[in-house]
């Protein structure tokens, strides 16, 4: 078997090399999936300006601590704090630090920091005011 050999090669070679050249094309296939998303992710909001817009609190809520599986383990996520904000007629979720959640309630209009995609028009919330 040659070091340097396609998976096409192995799989035409038949009995195991198939095998082996089969996970081998799905392992380059999963490599060039995650290579296209995280460039894609990167022309998205890679050199996007930030800009100050305002924004209405819809909804104010706690996320409980929970126990979820990552890795190899379960593990006890601690609660958050989390906002519901529309900007610009879209529904954003936000996790701000807890002295921010706490002055924030639901039907004020804060100052929000966003980030907006280049190609089709995603928003990010960056931050939420006061700044």
């Amino acid at each position: 078997m040659n070091i340097l050999s396609t998976p096409f090669e192995l799989i035409n070679g038949g009995g195991s090399s198939a095998v082996s050249g089969a996970l081998l094309l799905a392992v380059e296939c999963l490599i060039v999936c995650l290579a296209f998303l995280t460039i894609r992710r990167l022309a998205i909001f890679a050199g996007a300006k930030k800009m100050r817009v305002t924004g209405h609190v819809k909804r104010k809520w706690v996320i409980p601590e929970h126990r979820e599986w990552q890795g190899k383990a379960y593990v006890t996520v601690l609660a958050k704090n989390a906002l519901e904000v529309n900007v610009e007629n879209r529904s954003l979720q936000f996790c701000p630090v807890a002295w921010k959640y706490d002055r924030v309630n639901e039907g004020d209009e804060i100052d929000i920091v966003v980030q907006r995609g280049r190609f089709e028009g995603e928003l990010r919330i960056l931050d939420i005011g006061p700044f």
